[in-house]
């Protein structure tokens, strides 16, 4: 008897035990997950890829050199991450929205006509998307890369320049059957172009504002019109509030000197992205101080400052830079840069200017090769920038006094709105000093050789 009455409070032990009687856990996975916060997921994604879409415009990224597809998805990447870091967006949907722009063919080299190409495996029915080429190299001959096989059939969505706009048929942000049917998405809301369209202008040589070397020494006309007053701060600032009003003064010259060494130098400035941004005196031009920035090396995460102006081209920016000698991780393949921007923050439209590579390069703005650099070297650096068309934007280099030439591309729909300076560091150290703009700037050279048509991309960036 008694070893009955332990074998039943043994069983019913087991029963009281039993994992089976314990609630399943909840999930966190993107979109998928079972937790209540899951179900923001889909909105979160669509408002994050609105913003992404608005900052890193895909005809902007046409494979040339500085406007490539790892430039993009550094770019989208910058985006995704400040959303993260603002709780705009939860950390298990960082990579599926990444991943996003990396399976797109924004900045592939255009000779290759690359293409959302759609998978179904004939047995099992499972449905994915990978980008990829439908011409070979000579942009002509077809690669045969998108075509159906023994066990699977492809078909290729050219109106679509990503895989999750070509294949997510059921609109779910999830490319899988059997909610996606394997067919291109229908009637797209716009019929993107993979190959830019360009009308190439031919060089005009044109005589600019009367010549006039900027000079990098504060005069009576250039010298800020008052001391700053308010307290500067390391704090990033990436939308302007009524205390940021931009100044009157319609150009304006700076070489750091009157603020305070080790912080962000005070308004008009501006900072966004990360807050390693502020006033240094290890490297300078003259006096003593400069404005230093450092992008963090493989965080993808860069610093930026900016400056409202209040001039209509044409206008000539003038600065010095002296780029350091960190190691780059390649998520941001770049050191120094000079912009225009829309509004005092990075998520703003912009035009870049200029930029110094980590392959030791100078590109222009539109992707033009000037030449090397050295690392821990400061440069003088002239832009004139000029609309010498209503649809078409040119800018002249000088760099150390040396014309580099000139240059024209198509101007953005946004053109007009350009109305502040912006420095960065993508990634490591970047020192700026007696920084300007002006009306004033240098005049192209009568006998200036002819303007290399920039808009036709490059397979490979000069060497």
């Amino acid at each position: 008897m008694t070893k009955h009455v332990y074998s039943g409070l043994a069983l019913l032990t087991i029963i009281i035990l039993s994992p089976a009687a314990t609630p399943a856990a909840l999930t966190e996975t993107c979109l998928t997950g079972t937790a209540p916060d899951v179900a923001n997921d889909a909105q979160q994604i669509r408002a994050v890829r609105k913003m992404v879409d608005a900052t890193c415009v895909c005809s902007s990224f046409n494979g040339s050199p500085g406007h490539t597809h790892i430039r993009y998805v550094a770019c989208a990447t910058d985006v995704i991450n400040a959303q993260v870091a603002a709780a705009h967006l939860r950390t298990r949907c960082k990579g599926t929205v990444t991943t996003f722009y990396r399976n797109s063919t924004c900045g592939m080299n255009p000779a290759l006509h690359t293409e959302p190409c759609i998978k179904t495996v004939t047995e099992s029915g499972k449905v994915t998307c990978t980008i990829k080429a439908t011409t070979k190299k000579d942009g002509s001959t077809p690669s045969g890369q998108c075509t159906n096989g023994r066990t699977f059939t492809q078909v290729a969505c050219p109106a679509y320049t990503t895989c999750i706009d070509a294949a997510d048929t059921n609109g779910n942000l999830i490319i899988a059957a059997p909610g996606d049917t394997g067919a291109c998405v229908p009637t797209p809301t716009a019929t993107p172009s993979n190959t830019p369209t360009v009308t190439q202008t031919p060089t005009v040589t044109l005589t600019l504002t009367p010549t006039i070397t900027p000079t990098q020494t504060p005069t009576a006309t250039n010298t800020p019109t008052a001391t700053p007053t308010q307290t500067p701060t390391n704090t990033p600032t990436n939308t302007p509030t009524a205390t940021q009003t931009p100044p009157a003064t319609p150009g304006w010259f700076d070489d750091f000197e009157s603020y305070q060494l080790g912080q962000f130098p005070s308004p008009p400035w501006i900072n966004s992205g990360n807050n390693q941004a502020y006033v240094d005196n290890t490297e300078s031009v003259s006096p003593s101080q400069s404005l230093k920035l450092f992008g963090v090396v493989g965080g993808c995460w860069g610093a930026w400052a900016h400056r409202y102006f209040a001039l209509q081209p044409p206008f000539s920016i003038g600065f010095y830079v002296y780029n350091g000698s960190e190691a780059l991780s390649g998520c941001h393949p770049w050191r120094g840069e000079a912009a225009l921007y829309t509004g005092p923050s990075w998520t703003y439209q912009s035009r870049v200017l200029i930029s110094f590579d980590g392959d030791g390069r100078i590109i222009s703005g539109s992707g033009v090769d000037l030449g090397p650099f050295a690392s821990n070297t400061w440069y003088e650096v002239q832009i004139r920038y000029e609309i010498i068309a209503p649809a078409t934007v040119q800018l002249s280099y000088w760099i150390g006094d040396v014309y580099e030439g000139s240059y024209q591309s198509p101007s953005f729909s946004y053109e007009s709105s350009l109305s502040y300076l912006s420095f960065q560091a993508a990634e490591g150290s970047a020192w700026f000093d007696n920084v300007g703009i002006s009306l004033q700037g240098p005049t192209v050279p009568p006998t200036a050789p002819p303007a290399t048509p920039t808009d036709t991309p490059t397979d490979t960036p000069t060497p």
